[in-house]
């Protein structure tokens, strides 16, 4: 796994606790109206994978002038339609004050 750490994009996926809906060609799919923010977009960046259909992925990234991670507690929010995942990002993961599911770090 990439390490969480200033100038590198480690790669997440969103595990929502609810299914998230079909769309009308009956994919479990999101894109188009997931959302993904950072509550310190200065220090944390986070935006959706590209190019992946499902909307459930996404990056974070890091400048290399970051605060100290120890500094940074960034809450992570994805929502798409009544569905929400929230988390505060930690040196392994986003795994602290989780709400509505998980994130898993998968590269």
């Amino acid at each position: 796994m990439i390490p969480i750490l200033p100038g590198n994009k480690p790669v997440f996926q969103v595990i929502p606790a609810a299914p998230v809906k079909p769309t009308k060609g009956g994919a479990e799919t999101a894109s188009g109206t997931a959302k993904i923010e950072s509550s310190d977009p200065a220090n944390v960046a986070v935006e959706l994978l590209k190019g992946d259909a499902s909307g459930l992925t996404f990056t974070l990234s890091f400048p290399e002038k970051a605060k100290p991670f120890t500094d940074v507690k960034a809450k992570i929010a994805w929502t798409h339609g009544d569905l929400s995942v929230v988390g505060t990002l930690t040196r392994t993961g986003i795994d602290e004050d989780l709400q509505g599911g998980v994130f898993k770090q998968i590269a």
